[in-house]
């Protein structure tokens, strides 16, 4: 059947080429011209869509950059409040977060920075001790966590062997207090 529908078709395609040639080809660029408005459309809705997205998430960016702003703006504006200078319940608290993060403070030292010039005391307190690497870190984790008003200054670390796990770290803090009445 197949065999006879080629030859049938090629025949009434080429009588309706000699016959009808203006309208073929007018069918033809139609055809082309539908093709061609088809490819622009779908192009341009692509493109349309694309931008939609990037609008969306350039907006999107735009609204979260402005909510990182207005939390940075509260955070600059908020005035920074010190605690009163308590040098035995400070020293406490000091060495229950060392307790906490298995430290034992060595050589501690403490000096009081009273000048005139700066609107708050500044206690500086130095100690070595001897831990691994996770407590260390721990414990300045949970030194700043506790203490807003600390600052880690510098630390140093050296160890005997290259096999013994324990560091010698020499840790120097900084504690901000309000001026005015001490303990």
């Amino acid at each position: 059947m197949l065999r006879h529908f080629f030859p049938y078709l090629r025949f009434h395609f080429r009588r309706a080429l000699h016959t009808q040639l203006g309208w073929l080809l007018a069918c033809l660029a139609a055809f082309v011209i539908l093709v061609v408005a088809i490819v622009l459309w779908t192009w341009q809705w692509n493109q349309l869509y694309s931008l939609k997205q990037e609008a969306s998430r350039l907006q999107t960016a735009v609204v979260q950059r402005q909510q990182e702003n207005a939390e940075t703006a509260k955070k600059i504006q908020a005035p920074i409040v010190l605690p009163a200078f308590h040098n035995a319940s400070f020293i406490r608290s000091l060495h229950k977060v060392a307790g906490r993060s298995h430290l034992a403070l060595n050589e501690m030292s403490y000096v009081l920075d009273e000048a005139p010039t700066q609107p708050y005391l500044r206690y500086r307190i130095q100690f070595s001790v001897l831990s691994n690497y996770p407590s260390l870190r721990r414990f300045i984790k949970d030194m700043h966590a506790e203490f807003g008003h600390v600052t880690l200054d510098s630390m140093s670390c050296s160890r005997e062997d290259i096999t013994f796990a324990e560091l010698n770290c020499d840790l120097s803090f900084t504690a901000f207090f309000a001026r005015g009445e001490r303990g």
